[in-house]
């Protein structure tokens, strides 16, 4: 199973995130985690989100629950909250009314399958959103 393509880069058009060789994906909204199954053209995708003190990175080294997906040829990316404060690295999202300012986050999880298609072949119709708390 590979974690990540090459980092790529356009001049013109939509801008791909840069992605590490440990799968992790900056776009321009926030950082992303990715594993892609190997052999499958156009896998559908689980889009997870972590729970509150979470992180993409932790969600990608939960092999067992990883692997499943993998294995039944899905895609997985972990999407990164954001950190609630400069001293508190906890990460949380910005759904609350209160903390909505922050990212807007339906464009932000659009962004990631956008850019998991662009990049590692992903089928932006076959998305599945779930996650943990």
């Amino acid at each position: 199973m590979k974690y990540l393509s090459t980092v790529l880069a356009l001049a013109a058009g939509p801008a791909l995130a840069e992605c590490d060789a440990s799968g992790l994906c900056d776009i321009a909204q926030g950082t992303y985690h990715i594993a892609v199954p190997d052999g499958v053209d156009s896998p559908p995708m689980v889009l997870w989100l972590h729970g509150f003190g979470g992180s993409g990175a932790g969600a990608l080294r939960n092999r067992g629950m990883v692997d499943q997906f993998l294995e039944r040829g899905y895609a997985f990316a972990a999407a990164d909250g954001l950190a609630r404060s400069e001293t508190d690295g906890r990460r949380s999202w910005s759904f609350h009314p209160e903390r909505a300012e922050r990212r807007d986050e339906p464009a932000f999880f659009a962004a990631i399958v956008a850019d998991a298609a662009d990049q590692f072949g992903v089928d932006p119709d076959r998305v599945v959103l779930a996650g943990f708390s």
